[in-house]
């Protein structure tokens, strides 16, 4: 089915189970079949959604690179929640649905229960923690930058390096029904350059909240967090993750080992386990 985002997007939903709601946000360059573990884990006792965010499966693709701000996209999970009919949900997100995530929390905390970030720290704790060497394992967003250079490099040889990507998890190894899937999403018209535009974006300023915006007046953000990360994540190491509790009231951090940045897929039953936890808790 469909739902609709802001500035009137149409964005693809998968929805099932009955109960509180539970949203769940994939990142790059995944869409709505990243959570197929955890849909049917938690359809047991919530109302699950996952959506292709803009640009994304079958999720409108916006033509002009302005419709993929921070702002817009933030609009669009706000709009998902509302005309879903819920007053607020559980959000879980991973890559950049995690980044979108944090500054969702940070504009619209009465909308977000609860929130668990796969992957991604929270971007105040990444900038305390950033280094020469960890900033450098970002190299790739300056190529996305490049126009169309890209969208070749990413669709060549049948979305090979998408195929790649997919089947990067370090224990369970996704199916050759799952990597085609992943291929076939990317493959959708125009798909690439609107993913990419994500990307093209992050110079905009948009993607990084202020101090102000995340801890307003000096206090933490009150709303509970949980994040899981992979310890061999290649891209988010462990270590940015490290005093989150600076910034956030309460937070839980597992680094789980063994585990690439592709947690949800890598390692479903630990991560079904641990959300399931965070939900319960009071």
């Amino acid at each position: 089915s469909f739902i609709k985002g802001s500035n009137g997007v149409k964005l693809h939903l998968v929805t099932a189970g009955s109960g509180p709601l539970i949203l769940f946000l994939h990142g790059f360059p995944e869409f709505w079949y990243s959570w197929r573990n955890q849909l049917k884990h938690f359809a047991k006792s919530h109302t699950v959604a996952a959506i292709d965010m803009r640009g994304y499966g079958t999720s409108d693709k916006p033509e002009h690179k302005s419709e993929y701000q921070m702002q817009i996209l933030v609009q669009d999970v706000k709009h998902v929640i509302e005309n879903l009919g819920f007053s607020k949900c559980i959000l879980v997100a991973h890559d950049w649905g995690a980044l979108i995530g944090w500054r969702v929390v940070c504009t619209y905390p009465s909308l977000i229960e609860k929130y668990v970030s796969l992957s991604i720290p929270h971007p105040l704790v990444k900038q305390a923690n950033l280094s020469w060497s960890t900033a450098c394992k970002f190299w790739y967003m300056a190529f996305f930058q490049l126009p169309l250079v890209p969208e070749w490099f990413l669709s060549a040889f049948d979305y090979n390096i998408i195929r790649r990507m997919g089947a990067a998890t370090k224990n369970i190894r996704p199916s050759p029904r799952d990597i085609e899937a992943y291929a076939a999403a990317a493959a959708q018209p125009g798909a690439l350059t609107a993913m990419l535009n994500y990307y093209r974006n992050l110079l905009t300023g948009s993607y990084v909240p202020r101090a102000a915006d995340s801890v307003p007046k000096g206090c933490k953000l009150k709303v509970p967090c949980l994040v899981l990360s992979g310890a061999d994540d290649t891209v988010c190491s462990p270590e940015l993750h490290t005093g989150a509790d600076r910034f956030i009231e309460s937070v839980q951090v597992h680094i789980l080992p063994n585990c690439s940045h592709w947690v949800q897929t890598d390692q479903p039953e630990e991560v079904n386990r641990l959300i399931s936890a965070f939900v319960k808790s009071n």
